[in-house]
């Protein structure tokens, strides 16, 4: 019983240092792969922070790049923002010298239209010579190629309407050109037909536009009327591509056609035509001369030009009107039949009534 005792406790010894050796070989193990995956996950991260670390050198390095082309830009923009402002401060001295010079221009063409306006009869001898009558004098330009003369005699008055070659400064100059032809003809050699004062203007004109020989295709288109003082009625009408439209209270409109030329150089010359219309029978009517201006202007809701249609409708419509009311009626009209477009050339319209 014994043996059999010792027998059991060294087989239970043997069993306990068995299992305390499997245990310890099996925590080793357990060790050992705790080990290997902790290397694993330290050699994963380790790789990890080498890979982070290259791509932030490279990053790096594109930024170190990236600021370097950043530098040569703002360098690059400071030059050009030094450049802006230089061009910036000479267009700022064009501009204000482009100001200055656009005053000096505006104070000339005003001092200009001073002078232009000076060939043009007074108010006061307007009103005396023509008491029932109106004036539409829209120069497109400060100043006008478009002009207006009235002059007397003893026994007549004599009317012009006007239209130089061009507009603006060069039509200015033509137009003191031609109403000092005008002068001449009637002040100071006494001229008293309007087909003589035309022909006399023709010739000056044409001299005083003619120089070594050159020939200006310049001279102005004007329809020219003499009024009897005593029997106003009695209308002498000569014209250089310019009618004369006479409207009577029965609302008849007579077109006196003008002489197809120029007041001024032409290749050909041809006499001046004269017409003699008596009006009395036709009392009161309404005289009108008007350049082409009106009539060229586009406008209206189809942007087309008025036409001496248009102009034909809306004289026979008012010329039973007042003179004053009558210009303001073609003022209105004008303006709302241009709009907002430009106009086109300078602007004459001028009525007198006989009764």
């Amino acid at each position: 019983a014994l043996l059999k005792a010792q027998q059991e406790k060294e087989r239970a010894l043997s069993e306990a240092e068995k299992r305390r050796r499997e245990v310890e070989r099996n925590f080793s193990l357990v060790i050992a792969g705790i080990a290997v995956a902790g290397s694993g996950v330290l050699m994963y991260f380790l790789g990890v922070i080498r890979r982070q670390k290259r791509a932030l050198e490279a990053a790096k390095g594109r930024l170190e790049v990236a600021n370097r082309e950043l530098e040569v830009a703002n360098a690059e923009l400071r030059a050009t923002n030094q450049a802006l402002e230089e061009s910036n401060r000479v267009i700022q001295a064009q501009a204000e010298l482009l100001v200055e010079k656009n005053e000096e221009i505006l104070d000339s063409l005003r001092y200009a239209e001073r002078i232009q306006r000076a060939i043009l009869p007074s108010e006061a001898k307007w009103r005396r010579l023509l008491p029932e009558s109106f004036r539409v004098y829209l120069p497109r330009d400060i100043v006008a190629g478009d002009f207006y003369w009235v002059e007397e005699t003893e026994r007549y008055v004599f009317l012009g309407v006007a239209d130089a070659t061009g507009h603006g400064v060069p039509g200015a100059f033509v137009s003191l050109v031609c109403a000092s032809a005008l002068n001449k003809a009637v002040i100071e050699e006494g001229l008293e037909s309007p087909a003589d004062i035309l022909t006399r203007a023709k010739e000056v004109v044409s001299a005083l536009l003619t120089r070594e020989g050159g020939k200006l295709q310049d001279g102005m288109d004007i329809a020219l009327v003499r009024f009897e003082k005593e029997h106003p009625w009695r209308i002498v009408y000569a014209g250089a591509n310019r009618p004369l439209w006479i409207v009577s209270h029965t609302k008849e409109l007579i077109e006196l056609s003008p002489t197809r030329q120029p007041v001024g150089y032409t290749e050909v010359e041809r006499p001046f035509e004269e017409v003699v219309v008596d009006v009395a029978s036709r009392r009161p009517v309404m005289v009108y001369g008007f350049t082409d201006g009106i009539v060229d202007q586009m406008g209206g809701p189809k942007g087309r030009k008025l036409m001496a249609k248009g102009l034909r409708e809306l004289l026979l419509g008012i010329a039973g009107l007042p003179c004053e009311v009558q210009r303001e009626r073609i003022e209105a009209f004008f303006a709302e039949w241009r709009g907002e477009r430009r106009q086109m050339d300078d602007v004459t319209v001028v009525g007198v009534r006989v009764g």
